[in-house]
Order: structure tokens, then sequence, then C-alpha cells
């Protein structure tokens, strides 16, 4: 019953994603699994972590409430308040050019 209420509330990509994987979702626990993979990965809590280090300067366009809103609804669901060295060396790796790159992510 679970699943069939997340099915009708999913969205867009979301609701895509769904409609590919539903034969192997067996109950919520594997539902809640995938979907934290698909949408909500380590990685991507890193790049969200990072663009958030990144940003230098509120946009013209957003209210600076708008701005801490949407960072903080971002940034309370992060699960990655530690980082190991290889991922600190790719974050960090990623802002120089590629050639730069390759060379500092195949030192760590």
């Amino acid at each position: 019953e679970r699943l069939i209420i997340i099915r009708d509330c999913l969205k867009s990509s979301a609701s895509n994603w769904y409609s590919t994987i539903k034969f192997q979702i067996k109950d919520y626990a594997d539902f809640r699994n995938a979907f934290i993979d698909e949408f909500w990965s380590r990685q991507i809590q890193i790049q969200t972590w990072s663009n958030c280090l990144n940003t230098t300067q509120i946009p013209d366009n957003i209210t600076y409430r708008e701005h801490f809103s949407q960072w903080a609804s971002k940034l309370r669901h992060l699960q990655v308040p530690e980082l190991s060295e290889e991922e600190i060396v790719s974050n960090i790796a990623n802002h120089y050019p590629g050639y730069l790159c390759a060379i500092l992510v195949s030192l760590s």
C-alpha cells in the first residue's frame, strides 16, 4: 500500500525512474534504498556541499531569505560530514582543467 501511494506522488524524472525499476522493488525498504541511491547518493551530496562552498555571491534575482531557504533545505539532509582523502582530492581536482584534474586524481 505504501508503494502505491509513493508511486502516485512521484513526478517528472522520479516517476520515470520508478517506472523503470518498479519490478525490482519488493517493499518500502527496497524503494527507499534505491531512491536514495538514485537521487541523494554520496556523490550528489558531495557535489551539493561543494556548490555551497563555492558560492560567493547571492544572485540578483533572489532575495537573501530565498537564498538561505534554498541552501538550508539542501544542506539539512547532507550525510557527508566526513570526506575520505580521495573524495577531497577529487572535489578539489574538479576546479582545475582536465589534464591537471586527471593528474591530481591519479595521485590520490
